[in-house]
């Protein structure tokens, strides 16, 4: 897709345009301030235009967003069609045409309810709906001719939840769904049956968030990879000195990340052509870089020589694990990263979750502090760190949401927290929190 294509792709909706026009006015803006400023209440809906806006926005080194060149071009574009101002009436009436065929894709949630007023805003407007990687959509009772009408595709659910009557328009606009159930006016529910149906995975999302977190959402890639027949395209090797730097940004596919005698990576595709792969290497001194957004990638590395792990999540699933890292960086604003590492250094990690899934498994032995810095504005978080009982704990929170559980030996904690003893002990523990949305539970355990 040419410059051109890309800026009137990113104008043809209402949000992007105005995350244009803030930040070439306001800009550089962080997440959160985005959040403010626009008035969006749905930190994922925020996060998937900004995924739409790649190579018009990116972030700066403090994580501030920002626009290119290429969308301070379509900022001045956008002057010119009249459409910086409130109420943008010059170029809304410019793309109105287009604006109708393109569907809008709801996506990267747990839950999602379609209820009738929702589908008749989006019919108002011309628009139709898809919805894609959702672990459960519940569709309530509507006209058939309405649902008909604004239902374009539903692809890569895990369970489709559909009043009787329903059911035949659900099923021929499904595709790669594990299972659909049938519900009459009582909520009394019959499953479809689909292809791959895994009846206890799919009941244990029902109870709460967080089992779809623990026993879904990480696991149904796995589940998704052994059905595919994946097909060699090419294998190397990659030089990892002691104290390197892995950065990596997955936009799709699946990503396996762990220690061997070699450092390797492997490389396949979904079918014979190897369409749809796109993983690109990149080694400096002490720094490799990897993307992928396509295929499925196989990293293998020595023991111990990653010191400094990046990562930027958008989409797809990533499987890391690694041991003696001293500095963690975690972006994720899509797709599912499940990363797992021990170190006895002092680990310093910063994540910031604006959509997708993180969970996160760390055994710290060090002898100093190790410190996490989270914010959360909109994704889910499962973390599970152990500790050495002499590691004493200091926890602070911030949070503007209710979804956020701190454990530490299995007692929920509130609030801020400060073991006894913190100030004089040598093995420290620092946790700081900003949850503004998603879900949030970390479990602190002493050996």
């Amino acid at each position: 897709m040419d410059d051109l294509n890309k800026i009137f792709e990113a104008l043809s909706h209402e949000l992007r345009r105005k995350i244009i026009t803030l930040l070439a006015k306001k800009g550089p803006l962080l997440y959160s301030q985005l959040m403010n400023e626009l008035k969006v209440e749905d930190s994922g809906l925020l996060a998937f235009h900004l995924r739409k806006l790649k190579g018009l926005v990116t972030k700066n080194e403090k994580g501030q967003y920002i626009l290119t060149d290429l969308g301070l071009k379509a900022y001045s574009i956008l002057q010119k069609l009249g459409g910086e101002e409130e109420g943008e009436k010059g170029y809304k009436e410019v793309i109105e045409e287009k604006q109708r065929l393109e569907p809008v894709v709801i996506r990267d949630r747990a839950r999602y309810i379609l209820t009738e007023n929702i589908a008749r805003s989006y019919l108002k407007r011309g628009q139709k709906l898809v919805f894609e990687k959702i672990l459960k959509l519940t569709i309530e009772k509507m006209p058939r001719e309405l649902l008909d009408s604004v239902l374009e595709s539903i692809n890569d659910c895990l369970v489709v939840q559909v009043p009787s009557g329903l059911e035949d328009i659900v099923t021929l606009k499904s595709n790669k769904i594990f299972d659909i159930r049938v519900y009459d006016k009582e909520k009394h529910i019959v499953s479809i049956p689909t292809r791959g149906l895994v009846e206890s995975i799919i009941e244990s999302i029902i109870p709460s968030v967080n089992a779809i977190i623990d026993s879904v959402l990480i696991e149904l890639p796995r589940m998704i990879k052994m059905k595919q027949r994946l097909y060699p395209k090419r294998e190397e090797e990659i030089v990892f000195p002691q104290g390197s730097q892995l950065e990596i940004y997955v936009d799709g596919g699946i990503l396996r990340i762990s220690e061997g005698e070699k450092a390797k990576i492997r490389i396949w595709g979904v079918n014979e052509t190897n369409e749809g792969v796109n993983i690109d290497v990149k080694e400096d001194e002490k720094r490799v870089v990897i993307e992928i957004d396509g295929g499925n990638a196989e990293l293998t590395v020595p023991k111990n020589s990653i010191d400094i792990l990046k990562a930027e999540i958008d989409g797809g699933y990533s499987y890391i694990t690694l041991t003696q890292l001293s500095e963690l960086n975690l972006t994720i604003d899509g797709g599912v990263l499940d990363l797992t590492t021990k170190t006895d250094r002092p680990l310093v990690s910063d994540i910031e979750l604006n959509g997708g899934s993180l969970k996160l498994g760390v055994i710290l032995e060090h002898k100093d502090t190790a410190s996490f810095n989270v914010q959360n504005d909109g994704g889910y978080l499962i973390g599970d760190i152990h500790i050495s009982p002499e590691t004493k704990t200091l926890i602070n929170v911030t949070r503007s949401i209710d979804e956020v559980f701190i454990y530490k030996d299995d007692n929920l904690i509130k609030d801020s927290y400060k073991d006894e003893n913190y100030d004089t002990a040598s093995s420290k523990l620092i946790i700081n929190m900003a949850i503004d949305g998603g879900f949030t539970r970390i479990n602190i355990k002493s050996k």
